[in-house]
């Protein structure tokens, strides 16, 4: 069955016909670009996150470093204002993951919370068995001070370890979700453009004039 329209009726039919397609499109391309934007948001949050944990492992490492060298020279006077700073350094680095966004989603983000809650415990616990082991150490203690390092501080840094790969784990499991996500959108949105250039067509041909 044919149509039979005017030149100004077909035109006004292509033209409504168009700006519906134009209009899906448009509404596609605004949800296509949120979802790579979040995507992107996350890769650079993420990206920074980890850096964050990494440089937070780093300073532990140097921290446990300087407590393995005052207990093999016994040297506490050489290594006090040392381990002080790391210390130190270990805690401002503490603060900065915290100060740090935790994830794009409320769930990942209230998962993050509480590893950074419980490494902020691990923290507190840190600073005290360091100064409980420069405290030893200065009283000639040493086997106390070796039982501390392997005893209290090695599960401390286990702990720690546990809590840092599961923030790693976090940060990237969103990352790469959020990824999926993006290039799915990316498929249907190409779809999308392949159909609405054959329904362009289509309606073209089948809308004669009279």
């Amino acid at each position: 069955m044919k149509l039979h329209l005017s030149i100004g009726q077909r035109l006004a039919l292509g033209f409504f016909v168009m700006g519906a397609l134009v209009f899906v499109a448009s509404s596609i391309g605004v949800w296509y670009s949120m979802v790579t934007g979040r995507a992107i948001d996350a890769t650079q949050q993420g990206i920074k996150q980890v850096e964050g944990a990494v440089n937070l492992q780093l300073r532990w490492s140097e921290v446990a470093a300087v407590v393995d060298n005052m207990l093999l020279t016994r040297q506490t006077s050489l290594v006090e204002q040392q381990l002080e700073n790391t210390v130190n350094e270990f805690n401002e680095q503490l603060i900065a993951v915290q100060n740090q966004p935790l994830g794009q989603s409320p769930e990942v983000v209230a998962q993050n919370q509480k590893i950074v809650g419980d490494l902020q415990l691990l923290g507190a616990e840190l600073t005290n068995i360091v100064a409980e082991l420069k405290a030893v150490a200065q009283e000639g203690r040493w086997a106390r001070a070796q039982t501390l390092r392997h005893t209290e501080l090695a599960s401390i840094q286990r702990r720690f370890d546990e809590a840092i790969e599961q923030l790693s784990s976090n940060i990237q499991a969103e990352v790469d979700g959020l990824a999926i996500e993006s290039g799915r959108t990316q498929n249907i949105f190409r779809i999308y453009w392949s159909i609405t250039v054959i329904v362009a067509l289509v309606s073209y041909a089948f809308i004669p004039a009279r």
